[in-house]
Formats: structure tokens, sequence, C-alpha cells
């Protein structure tokens, strides 16, 4: 069976033992990781039984990266609203 990158969207097949792609791993900031290291336990992708410590590192994980969308997503409707032809830029941005 093969194990996905577990970044949404992610489609690259990793080990099991890996939580995810490389580029995926490393965009997460390193408390996140450490967090995600700190509560494997070798031979639970096999046992397919990881501890309640590690299900909630892959939650606050997965509420890091939803945030880090919606807030792309934020980003990326202001900066659809800068008018063409020009150089005005919608005054709510903060670049």
């Amino acid at each position: 069976m093969a194990h996905k990158c577990h970044w949404p969207g992610c489609e690259v097949e990793v080990p099991p033992a890996m939580w995810g792609c490389k580029p995926h791993w490393f965009s997460l900031p390193k408390r996140l990781r450490d967090l995600i290291w700190a509560n494997y336990r070798r031979g639970q992708e096999v046992t397919k039984t990881p501890s309640a410590g590690y299900i909630d590192a892959a939650k606050q994980v997965q509420d890091w990266i939803q945030s880090r969308i919606a807030s792309q997503r934020g980003y990326d409707a202001r900066v659809s609203r800068k008018k063409l032809g020009d150089c005005d830029v919608d005054p709510e941005m903060h670049l």
C-alpha cells in the first residue's frame, strides 16, 4: 500500500515511517517537526497504532497547515485586487 505525504493535496509517495515529502516536511516549523519526532514510535506505521501524543502532534501540524493555507488565500485575494495596467495596489495590502 502506498503512503503519501500528509500535506493536503500532495501526491508524493514517501516511506511509511516518514510524515511527508522533503519540501513539505521542511516547510513545517521546527517545533512541529520536533513534536512529530518526539511522539513517533518506531513501528507505528506497521502496527497502525500511533500513540495519542503522535495523533495530537499530527493534528497540530494539520491545524498549522490549514491556517497557512487560509492566510495564503487571503494574500492571493488581496493581490488579485491589484489594478491591472498600473502600479496602484489595494490599500489593505500589507506586504
